[in-house]
């Protein structure tokens, strides 16, 4: 093409427009990962995200260890409320990752949302990993029950308790008993401490104890 003076018209070349479509991922690869890692529970669309280095301040369990399965829901309820962990979703999640070994198998082998609260969890868990114990074999535990060498005061007071209250009524060694037992669980000289503070219940001892660590 020429104008009038028969110089050449530049032609811009015609640019089709292609409709901008976006690609909308339907199941991105973190809620996919998520979705089979945490397949038994009932998980919200957008779960809210874990806390940061909560692996560091939670315990684990793995059926091996000294803590029943009751102890260690309980443990995790308290970590819980102690960090103001809420939320249903997060508190599931968490506790999920707390499990190891044929604990965590044993969890990937329930059925596809089936588990909707952390009751249910606790629930689910309890029932199958905790061990129902013969009262002879409860007795024995009770009477070589000592504190380990990373425990602390409060968790060995409260593995104290547990074994003593699961020794059935009828074999269960009465209030004085326990509390003359209770410090032979320590090292010499923080069972001398707590004997020398002449504590007059069970409570009241491990009320002292604590103290006496903490001193």
């Amino acid at each position: 093409m020429t104008n009038t003076l028969g110089s050449a018209i530049p032609v811009t070349p015609v640019v089709p427009i292609v409709p901008f479509v976006p690609v909308i991922l339907v199941n991105p690869p973190n809620l996919v990962n998520m979705a089979m890692r945490y397949a038994p529970l009932q998980l919200p669309a957008n779960p809210v995200a874990l806390p940061q280095d909560y692996q560091a301040k939670i315990s684990y369990f793995d059926s091996t260890g000294p803590y029943s399965a009751i102890q260690h829901a309980k443990r995790m309820e308290d970590h819980f409320e102690n960090y103001e962990i809420d939320d249903d979703s997060v508190r599931m999640r968490i506790f999920v990752q707390s499990l190891t070994g044929d604990v965590r198998t044993w969890f990937r082998s329930l059925p596809v949302n089936t588990i909707t609260t952390p009751d249910e969890l606790y629930q689910a868990f309890t029932n199958r990993w905790e061990k129902k114990k013969d009262p002879l074999h409860i007795l024995g535990e009770y009477d070589t029950i000592k504190r380990g060498p990373q425990e602390t005061v409060l968790d060995y007071c409260a593995r104290f308790n547990n074994v003593y209250n699961a020794i059935p009524q009828n074999l269960r060694p009465p209030p004085d008993l326990a509390l003359y037992k209770f410090p032979d669980g320590f090292d010499p000289d923080m069972a001398y401490q707590l004997k020398e503070r002449a504590p007059q219940t069970l409570e009241d001892a491990q009320k002292v104890v604590v103290i006496v660590e903490a001193t």
